[in-house]
């Protein structure tokens, strides 16, 4: 079974889902969707899977994330993704907080520099904002790029971030 529930934020609502193992998916919430369908279809599991809960081991953290600007624990991961993906999700979690690294930055960091286009992708994959921060990778010109939660809320955990290392 997998627990989930809706965490507000100071700059939106989070989708957390988490098995007995550790979180398995924090998404920005989209309103104009079901909760349960987002889970479902990003973790492609079934509703019958599914369980609302009203707390989860994760929300400590989420809650630390922005009462300290980006400096916390991260729960426990349960996370899938292709062997690069998870290279780059842990190459994305080496990014100090209040810095920011191109797609490039990490496609080297993770020594495989010419797969700056296979870095985006992961980052739009990333099961778990946050703690494996996709927000904090922008363009080669510095551009902000996409973000699945929307550019406002990157912009958004930025400036949190920012504001303890100018």
């Amino acid at each position: 079974m997998i627990g989930w529930r809706i965490i507000n934020c100071p700059i939106g609502e989070l989708i957390a889902a988490e098995s007995r193992v550790g979180l398995k998916l924090l998404i920005w919430r989209d309103k104009q969707k079901e909760a349960e369908k987002q889970i479902g279809n990003r973790l492609k599991v079934s509703s019958s899977r599914l369980h609302y809960t009203p707390e989860l081991q994760c929300q400590t953290a989420v809650e630390g994330f922005f009462l300290n600007r980006g400096f916390t624990k991260s729960p426990t991961l349960d996370t899938s993704g292709t062997a690069f993906q998870r290279r780059v999700w842990r190459g994305l979690r080496d990014i100090p907080v209040g810095q920011t690294w191109s797609y490039g930055q990490v496609a080297r960091h993770i020594g495989h520099p010419a797969a700056v286009r296979g870095v985006a992708g992961a980052c739009a994959s990333n099961p778990v904002c946050l703690f494996i921060p996709c927000h904090r990778v922008v363009r080669a010109n510095g551009g902000l790029g996409g973000y699945a939660g929307g550019v406002e809320i990157k912009q958004a955990l930025l400036a949190l971030e920012y504001t303890v290392h100018p």
